[in-house]
């Protein structure tokens, strides 16, 4: 069986509404040796029909139906599993790709092997395919330097787009190397866990993201927010935890990231209280203004 450069695993649950459109901009991509493979969590929607539909016109697609839903975090692991390349990405069923992001990624990693993480300037777009927010604030994290490469991804703010290299291309035995060292986080659901396991793969080798805008990550504007699980203390401690147990950083490097995290941490603290007082002032001016007015 002939050996691909490329694996990209996409799992799915209930996901007909875009997944033809991801696998169309997959299939668009320039450099075609890959495979793709696609596993779905038991959807109850016509997910099993489009991917087998697919499938039958083009060999690369590789479909498995798990028969139960397994849960998120398996199905992604499943995909991982799966792949035989070298180069491995993950892709979720709704978002774009521009045809050259594989290609762009896969040169900058074979022109420097240190380069275990590949991403490229990105966008987010709505379920009408209308662009939200861009992130150019993405460039910022790179850096050949190991503390500073981390105490970059530490400081960004999450806000800004930083949990998106997940769907970078990577080293897939890097890739398995960070998912393990972050198992506990992914496995117990810690919020945000995905910034933890990349955090991890920036602490292996170096990050690179193209200039070039390659991806659209889809967003579903009329879903409702998550920030009321947001768990900021154990995303915190998780990063504690990944320098903590570091087998690459000296203890300066440890010392100094575990300051970063600190200072991050109660920024977060800060903030929360702050939000609320600027509420209160809020509710107070108006009452006062509406008082001004019985009066006048």
């Amino acid at each position: 069986m002939k050996s691909v450069k490329v694996s990209i695993g996409m799992p799915v649950y209930n996901g007909a509404e875009f997944i033809d459109q991801a696998i169309d901009s997959l299939l668009a991509q320039t450099h075609e040796d890959f495979e793709l493979i696609i596993s779905d969590n038991g959807s109850t929607d016509d997910t099993k029909e489009i991917c087998l539909s697919r499938v039958a016109k083009d060999p690369r697609i590789k479909f498995s139906q798990n028969e139960t839903n397994l849960g998120v975090l398996k199905n992604f692991i499943k995909v991982l599993d799966l792949a035989t390349a070298d180069y491995f990405m993950w892709a979720a069923h709704d978002d774009v790709w521009e045809p050259e992001y594989v290609e762009t990624l896969v040169a900058i990693m074979e022109n420097d092997p240190e380069v275990i993480i590949a991403f490229a300037m990105f966008d987010a777009i709505d379920e009408f395919n209308q662009m939200l927010v861009e992130y150019p604030t993405i460039l910022a994290i790179p850096n050949d330097d190991l503390y500073q490469r981390l105490a970059n991804y530490i400081k960004q703010h999450e806000r800004l787009g930083k949990a998106n290299p997940f769907y970078s291309l990577m080293r897939r035995e890097y890739t398995k190397r960070a998912f393990a060292a972050a198992d506990h986080f992914l496995q117990n659901g810690v919020w945000a866990s995905d910034m933890l396991f990349i955090f991890q793969m920036l602490s292996l080798g170096k990050f690179a993201v193209a200039p070039q805008k390659l991806f659209h990550k889809r967003i579903i504007t009329n879903t409702t927010s998550a920030s009321a699980s947001e768990d900021w203390q154990s995303y915190f401690n998780g990063y504690e935890a990944l320098i903590k147990q570091s087998e690459v950083l000296n203890r300066e490097q440890k010392n100094k990231l575990l300051n970063d995290v600190f200072r991050r941490r109660m920024l977060e603290q800060i903030k929360y209280p702050i939000s609320i007082l600027k509420q209160i002032k809020s509710r107070s001016v108006r009452q006062i203004k509406s008082t001004i007015k019985a009066f006048v």
